[in-house]
């Protein structure tokens, strides 16, 4: 059963992370198994790219000035807004967008 939804980019950033970091085909395999169990939004929908000019007018009307996102995080951002989904995180850049526009939990990745 999928219970999570996910953008295609960030398949994209897990896979690259796997290789910077030369995991193993194991580990490598368990992050297959892991994103194949996952509801995948891919970037083909108007909807898609209307949340994402919503994401980017937020961006610029972010009170003390424009907050600059990534393109990647763009992506990821429009998906959780689409999705009416909270963007859960360990990056900080989608601060600026909690609770005006989208639901952001972080996380210290690095607290056990």
């Amino acid at each position: 059963m999928r219970l999570h939804t996910i953008s295609i980019v960030t398949h994209g950033e897990l896979k690259v992370l796997a290789e910077r970091n030369e995991w193993g085909a194991e580990k490598r395999r368990v992050l297959d198994v892991a994103l194949d169990n996952l509801v995948t939004v891919n970037i083909e929908s108007k909807a898609l790219v209307d949340a994402y000019v919503q994401v980017e007018r937020a961006c610029r009307g972010v009170i003390g000035g424009s907050r600059t996102l990534g393109q990647n995080d763009m992506w990821i951002a429009s998906t959780a807004l689409l999705c009416g989904l909270p963007l859960i995180t360990t990056d900080k850049d989608f601060l600026s967008l909690h609770e005006r526009l989208i639901s952001d939990h972080w996380f210290d990745a690095q607290e056990p």
